[in-house]
């Protein structure tokens, strides 16, 4: 129920960002955001974890090639992540969609999501 509910308040903080094709992307980033933090890895991650994954995923989407992984780390506490955006592709309703690999490590514990943002 987390991760669902997560998954919508993320989505509708996406939907706040961004014009055009930005904004459907910061959908897909705050949706992804919102699954992995009302899941039970956010219980491990503070507001710093957060800002860093949120403001890396945006920009690992918009503008990394496909197959690299995009890197935040927190200084304070030691846990990191990192987005691996894959295949780029357009929906059946034109929009251009991507593929991603979400890897969060919290207290050394690693966990991985996988998805779509458009």
């Amino acid at each position: 129920t987390g991760t669902l509910l997560g998954g919508a308040g993320g989505a509708l903080l996406g939907s706040q960002f961004g014009k055009g094709t930005g904004q459907l992307v910061g959908v897909g980033v705050g949706a992804l955001l919102g699954a992995v933090l009302g899941g039970q890895i956010g219980a491990g991650m503070d507001e710093q974890d957060r800002r860093l994954a949120e403001l890396t995923s945006q920009r690992a989407l918009e503008t990394a090639p496909s197959g690299s992984n995009v890197e935040w780390r927190n200084p304070d506490n030691g846990n990191y992540g990192y987005v691996t955006p894959n295949k780029t592709y357009r929906n059946s309703t034109g929009q251009y969609c991507r593929e991603y690999t979400q890897t969060v490590v919290i207290g050394g514990k690693q966990q991985k999501a996988y998805g779509n943002a458009c």
